[in-house]
């Protein structure tokens, strides 16, 4: 991404990918030094993640997948806790590349820094659950949209549907994404 920016906007993005990282190892570094045991829901999801399937009688399948993709590392807490700080940081960093394509770079460093020290976004780094991934996926589809509005490239339309698909995956409140969607539309040319 950085190499397709102006040096200013290229600093900053530098600078805020310099600050999710440190802040994504320190969260990553608490995870593991935790003696915090899983809660009811992350139990739940690890126990489906034993058994993938297309969903589960109250969520749909992502978060299972995730937590046996991370649990590759072991069945402790951490492993099963791992993607959370991992895809909050990408969601800090799609929300650098919305504030940058809405108004400019400065905004989006100071949209993905706010959002990366947020205590709600702390706290929600030290547990899995499904929100983690919808806020990924809710990210990613608007980044897409917004740069599908621009550049009519099948590759942002392809990732915004990927996006909404995941997110859909991950937590059915993905589908107000769609009714949002559907509504700019009204409003942009």
């Amino acid at each position: 991404m950085s190499a397709h920016l102006p040096s200013d906007e290229r600093t900053l993005f530098r600078l805020a990918l310099a600050i999710v990282v440190a802040v994504t190892v320190v969260r990553i570094a608490v995870l593991v030094a935790s003696p915090l045991q899983l809660y009811p829901d992350e139990a739940q999801y690890w126990w489906w993640s034993q058994s993938l399937d297309w969903g589960y009688f109250s969520k749909p399948p992502l978060i299972a997948w995730i937590i046996r993709a991370t649990t590759l590392f072991g069945d402790r807490e951490w492993a099963i806790r791992l993607a959370s700080p991992i895809l909050h940081a990408g969601t800090a960093l799609l929300l650098f590349g919305i504030g940058r394509r809405v108004i400019d770079a400065r905004t989006g460093f100071w949209s993905g820094f706010a959002y990366a020290t947020l205590p709600g976004v702390s706290y929600s780094s030290a547990l899995i659950s499904t929100d983690v991934p919808l806020l990924f996926c809710w990210s990613l589809a608007l980044y897409a949209f917004l740069t599908a509005l621009e550049d009519r490239r099948w590759r942002w339309s392809i990732l915004c549907r990927l996006a909404i698909g995941f997110g859909l995956l991950a937590k059915y409140a993905m589908i107000y994404f769609l009714l949002g969607a559907a509504v700019a539309t009204v409003f942009v040319p």
